[in-house]
């Protein structure tokens, strides 16, 4: 199922087995579905606590482990800023609201630095007015 390269050929599905050669040796490797994938994350050599460092169009986010959300990316993350806004709201946010960074700092997620906007119209125009 791998290439020359020894890449994974279009349209294959990593099982189980897939992942054996890839763990550090005595590892544990997890059976069963991709739900029980998540389970074992913790217990791999290079887990760093479930928050990742992604850059987007220039910006760096701080990506948090949630595999239960329901608006997380396909490896089951979703941005910090989002969960500390949905927190102190208590719901989830509607995926056309954005949360913006006032001191413009996107690694500063603490509460005080955060601002919800209904949609991304009504964030250009805080853009364009407070120059």
């Amino acid at each position: 199922m791998r290439d020359k390269f020894g890449r994974f050929k279009k349209g294959h599905i990593q099982s189980v087995e897939c992942h054996k050669t890839r763990f550090q040796k005595g590892h544990e490797v997890c059976k069963g579905s991709e739900k029980g994938w998540f389970k074992c994350r913790e217990k791999h050599p290079n887990w760093k606590g479930g928050k990742i460092k992604r850059t987007s169009r220039g910006l760096t986010y701080i990506l948090k482990l949630t595999p239960k959300h329901p608006f997380v990316t396909s490896q089951g993350y979703i941005a910090e800023h989002r969960l500390v806004m949905e927190k102190y709201l208590g719901r989830y946010l509607k995926p056309k609201e954005v949360v913006h960074h006032l001191n413009g700092i996107t690694t500063d997620n603490s509460l005080k630095n955060l601002m919800l906007f209904p949609n991304d119209s009504a964030h250009r125009q805080f853009h364009k007015f407070n120059k």
